[in-house]
């Protein structure tokens, strides 16, 4: 008898902030990679998406910034930009961030 192959699932959660409860979860079988579950989402407006580097995808935080989302997301070391602005932080607020 054969050992089963090892498996691996991965869940994609939106949680709702208010009420920490999960409003959305996609399962996959752990081999789609994690942008193409991310252009599957609809975000409701003002929704704050924290991600990983694994998000990544530039057309899809265009569309999430256009349809009024927010998002904060790690980037990749190989990413080049320019910065356009920079804001303050409140004087109330950790300067460390």
């Amino acid at each position: 008898m054969k050992a089963p192959k090892p498996g691996a699932i991965k869940l994609h959660t939106l949680l709702d902030y208010d009420g920490c409860l999960p409003v959305y979860v996609h399962m996959t079988d752990g081999k789609p990679h994690d942008s193409t579950v991310a252009k599957e989402l609809s975000l409701p407006a003002d929704a704050v998406v924290v991600a990983d580097r694994a998000y990544i995808d530039f057309p899809t935080l265009y569309r999430w910034n256009t349809e009024g989302s927010y998002f904060v997301v790690r980037l990749k070391q190989s990413v080049q930009f320019t910065r356009e602005r920079e804001r303050p932080l409140p004087d109330d607020r950790h300067q460390h961030i």
